[in-house]
């Protein structure tokens, strides 16, 4: 009896976080700034491992974000992490430059 009492409300529950779920996959798989981010890690870990049975890896473990604050540089309060953010703003910045460039001609 108990059973049949809580199932609706535990039904309603679940189908609210399969939704909630949903939608979160949809907008990180349509992310394309977190593709990118990814996509720099991917390159900078392949670099990293140039010359090694993994130095052309083709994709990587999500727990391996984890480490990336542990690659120490050979600069003073550098790691992986700020050089893949460097990276990533320098990028945006050289898009906004060409952006700014060649919206003129195209007008």
């Amino acid at each position: 009896m108990v059973l049949r009492e809580e199932f609706p409300s535990a039904c309603e529950n679940m189908s609210r976080d399969i939704d909630i779920l949903r939608t979160a996959t949809k907008e990180l798989l349509g992310c394309e700034e977190l593709h990118a981010i990814l996509h720099l890690v991917l390159q900078a870990g392949n670099i990293l491992n140039a010359g090694g049975y993994v130095g052309n890896a083709v994709g990587f473990k999500l727990s391996s974000l984890l480490s990336l604050a542990d690659t120490k540089a050979n600069k003073p309060g550098m790691n992986l992490l700020h050089f893949v953010a460097l990276v990533r703003r320098g990028e945006e910045m050289c898009l906004s430059i060409c952006l700014s460039a060649c919206l003129p001609v195209c007008l």
